[in-house]
């Protein structure tokens, strides 16, 4: 067997980007999820998000940039193509333009891999900027009898500025890892397992892990800005509303949201939780799990009163009132397959 020196890389890269994605493949498990509260994890008052904006409950219009950094391994273009793919896909944003170092793909570009604002202005109307630097390593861990872990890591720190506010309205570190598992002879020739020195498998590792950095993110994010709209109708029960958006928004299966009240004076009202189920062509039926007059003691009394009128005539309630809901963290999207997982197999049968 030819004998293959494992060589040591590290790599950095600074990546200014408005939203980002992430993507596993079939060997490496995506254990750091995107995903909604669960209903366990919702406080026992019926309440409304830590972080809200009605303002900012449709779609937010992005630009994105990544650059490299100068005396640092450049990530490969590759990579490159394959973030920017995933960062175009997410629902819950559009991506106007992305630029890598300088050269522009504009949304038309970007139309046949995502959700992209086309425009026929090249400034268009942005509401956030996300500054994220990162870089990548990659370390050695002996686990004995010949056995090596092979760990990337990528980490970052990020900030995301409002346009509209020109404030900072998000900073924080970010890490994502990948991990895989390889054999060794005594003379250091790879007897098995995963095989670093393919320059393919690399790199989908170093994907891995800017993607399981990229997904901490995308968990904020979604926290910072969660979707919201408008309860269009219901049914004669109360049991099953309907919401004006759907999966093209970023609504997700089983996410948790509020139902309220929003009044003349902009002040708002939780009803109750409610599960979402996105429809396939648009909307999504909303199935309430805990109304506020469940509890009165740890409710306020007008949610109340208001919960109350609601059930006995909803759909009366809904004509005499602004009846709205907005989502708890942000759900799984889709992942994408942009061929990673082909090329993980085929790397590890050869």
């Amino acid at each position: 067997m030819k004998q293959r020196k494992t060589p040591f890389f590290a790599g950095i890269l600074t990546v200014l980007v408005l939203l980002l994605t992430g993507c596993a493949s079939r060997q490496i498990s995506l254990d750091q999820k995107i995903q909604a509260t669960g209903a366990a994890d919702l406080p026992t008052e019926v309440k409304m998000p830590p972080s809200y904006n009605m303002e900012y409950f449709d779609k937010l219009t992005m630009n994105v940039f990544l650059e490299d950094v100068d005396g640092k391994p450049h990530l490969p273009p590759n990579l490159v193509e394959k973030l920017q793919g995933n960062i175009a896909r997410m629902k819950r944003f559009k991506v106007a333009s992305i630029y890598n170092n300088g050269a522009r793909r504009s949304a038309e570009d970007l139309a046949d891999v995502g959700d992209v604002e086309v425009t026929s202005s090249d400034t268009p109307k942005l509401t956030l900027g996300l500054s994220l630097k990162m870089f990548w390593s990659k370390e050695y861990q002996f686990m004995g009898k010949g056995k090596w872990a092979i760990l990337y890591s990528v980490s970052g720190e990020a900030s995301c500025e409002n346009y509209k506010t020109k404030t900072v309205e998000y900073s924080k570190s970010i890490k994502g890892e990948a991990k895989e598992t390889q054999f060794r002879a005594m003379n250091g020739s790879i007897m098995g397992g995963f095989d670093d020195t393919v320059r393919d498998s690399e790199e989908n590792m170093i994907l891995t892990a800017a993607r399981r950095a990229l997904v901490n993110l995308m968990n904020d994010l979604g926290k910072l800005y969660p979707v919201g709209g408008k309860i269009t109708k219901c049914d004669p029960y109360g049991e099953s509303l309907t919401f004006a958006k759907g999966k093209d928004e970023g609504i997700g299966d089983n996410q948790m949201m509020t139902v309220f009240v929003k009044e003349d004076d902009d002040a708002v009202y939780p009803l109750c939780y409610a599960e979402a189920t996105p429809g396939k062509t648009g909307g999504s039926s909303l199935s309430p799990i805990r109304w506020c007059d469940s509890d009165k003691k740890n409710n306020k009394r007008y949610s109340v009163d208001l919960c109350l009128e609601f059930k006995k005539d909803p759909r009366a309630f809904l004509k005499n009132h602004d009846v709205w809901a907005v989502g708890w963290g942000i759900s799984e999207p889709d992942l994408a397959d942009d061929g990673t997982n082909k090329e993980m197999e085929h790397h590890r049968e050869n």
